[in-house]
């Protein structure tokens, strides 16, 4: 994941200086990061994707054959729901809603939250 980041970058034509700082990093952080010493969170790779122009994707390959050699290694039918054509719209939501501050994915989730707590109720009184 680290290489990948890098070459982004690199490809960008952005220091790790300047990266850094629009991702709320010290470049130390990225620097580590992109040699692969530390594993940042999910909330800054979108954050450094969104910037870098790329996709989740591009950045933290999945494992498709069996091993996390170049990618994340995820149980066999978790790669076959995220590699399937039927979900790539609902990824690229995912990544679009990731990408928003944590603030609005917050009223989002109590306002998901109160709908169901609704439906529940509707269920119990016609039930």
């Amino acid at each position: 994941m680290g290489a990948r980041l890098k070459r982004l970058r690199e490809a960008a034509g952005l220091s790790p200086e300047a990266l850094a700082a629009e991702a709320g990093l010290t470049p130390d952080v990225l620097l580590s990061a992109e040699e692969g010493e530390i594993e940042l969170d999910m909330a800054t790779l979108v954050t450094l994707a969104k910037r870098l122009h790329a996709s989740l994707e591009e950045i933290i390959p999945v494992a498709t054959s069996g091993g996390a050699e170049n990618g994340v290694d995820l149980p066999p039918e978790l790669v076959e729901w995220l590699t399937d054509e039927e979900h790539r719209a609902l990824i690229s939501l995912l990544q679009t809603v990731l990408a928003q501050p944590v603030e609005a994915i917050t009223a989002v989730g109590r306002l998901l939250l109160e709908v169901a707590l609704i439906r529940v109720d509707q269920e119990e009184k016609g039930a």
